[in-house]
């Protein structure tokens, strides 16, 4: 069993969280979401199998921007799922970017401009994820309407194999 676990991903996360799975050619990576995130697309089949959520967030209600999360899964069998992970990250053009690792993980930060929203994007990818390489992707819109309660979304992935 892989296990790859988001969590606090936002202060205003529902009480109640759903666990999904996306089954892979060894086994399956369940990771858990709100119950009150919209599935904006999902496509659980490899060799990209993708599932992409938006996170409820009162500042983006009326407005063309949203906070959403994506992960996907690449099978390394797959030399188009293999250069698809090993891509670079950065968008073009970027207003900023750093790069830091966390335990296994290599964790890209960037603010891009979509229209006239600063976005501030986290990719999170590691490979050796049992048969599988993961990456997660968070964009939250800088938007003025952000309560200061609402903080910069910070996530943190966890995987076990067993």
């Amino acid at each position: 069993m892989i296990a790859v676990l988001t969590t606090g991903l936002a202060v205003s996360i529902a009480s109640a969280a759903v666990e999904m799975n996306i089954v892979t050619n060894k086994g399956f990576v369940a990771f858990v979401v709100g119950d009150d995130w919209p599935v904006i697309s999902m496509q659980p089949k490899l060799p990209v199998a993708a599932a992409a959520f938006q996170i409820p967030n009162p500042a983006d209600h009326g407005t063309a921007d949203s906070t959403n999360l994506a992960l996907m899964l690449y099978d390394k069998r797959s030399k188009r799922a293999r250069a698809l992970f090993d891509a670079p990250v950065t968008e073009p053009g970027s207003l900023s970017s750093q790069t830091e690792h966390v335990a296994d993980w290599a964790v890209y930060r960037q603010d891009v401009l979509q229209g006239s929203t600063r976005y501030t994007i986290l990719d999170a990818k590691r490979a050796g994820i049992a048969d599988v390489l993961v990456k997660v992707r968070l964009a939250w819109p800088r938007l003025e309407s952000n309560s200061e309660t609402y903080p910069m979304p910070r996530f943190g992935v966890h995987s076990h194999e067993g």
